[in-house]
């Protein structure tokens, strides 16, 4: 009898460390989830091409420059919000005409977008231009909230493409210093918690 009870608390003590072991593996399954992902299509002005022509080395990595720049915006929003960016296409484009600020970039390259006259490979990617022309308003990028479409300059770095995506994805200029700041040099790596959470109910509604 005393085998037995010692054979029956054996077997329970198994059952309970394979119990426990198996809540520990699905615990690592759940940090592990498949990110939500988001498509991005980037249109690249003749100006943004030429600036980035190196003539000491007679090359010009525009391409990369922009997927490096991406990358580590989508580092940026996985961290974040568990959230990937994909490049789904990268084209140059030539618009149909000068635009007089960088604000009516955005919306030529928007009308563009959504004539057909640039073609998209994703309905509902975002969708963001890189231009080369300063336009002299010492911004470096635009974007409204939840518009769909933003811009940016040559020489931007990560932080404003960071920016620019954040408004598509809900976010608004924030008074404190934080990534969502209007003023570059009061611009942080940090979310503010309303614009964290404003992204994050964004998010929550999207496929």
């Amino acid at each position: 009898m005393k085998k037995m009870s010692l054979i029956l608390f054996a077997a329970l003590w198994f059952m309970v460390g394979c119990a426990s072991g198996n809540r520990h593996t699905l615990s690592e399954l759940e940090s592990t989830q498949i990110k939500k992902t988001l498509g991005v299509e980037v249109f690249v002005d003749e100006e943004y091409r030429i600036s980035r022509f190196l003539f000491w080395t007679w090359e010009n990595n525009w391409r990369g420059d922009i997927r490096h720049l991406i990358q580590e915006s989508s580092q940026k929003l996985e961290n974040e919000f568990d959230v990937r960016l994909v490049l789904k296409n990268l084209q140059p484009w030539t618009p149909s005409k000068k635009a007089e600020s960088l604000s009516h970039f955005r919306k030529m390259l928007g009308s563009e977008v959504l004539s057909g006259r640039l073609k998209r490979v994703d309905p509902v990617s975002l969708i963001i231009g890189f231009t080369g022309d300063s336009y002299g308003d010492g911004k470096a990028g635009n974007a409204n909230s939840l518009s769909g479409v933003a811009v940016v300059k040559t020489r931007s770095d990560a932080k404003t493409v960071e920016h620019e995506i954040l408004h598509l994805l809900g976010a608004h200029h924030s008074d404190e210093p934080s990534l969502m700041h209007p003023q570059q040099s009061r611009t942080t790596d940090e979310i503010d918690p309303i614009n964290r959470e404003r992204v994050k109910n964004f998010l929550f509604f999207t496929p």
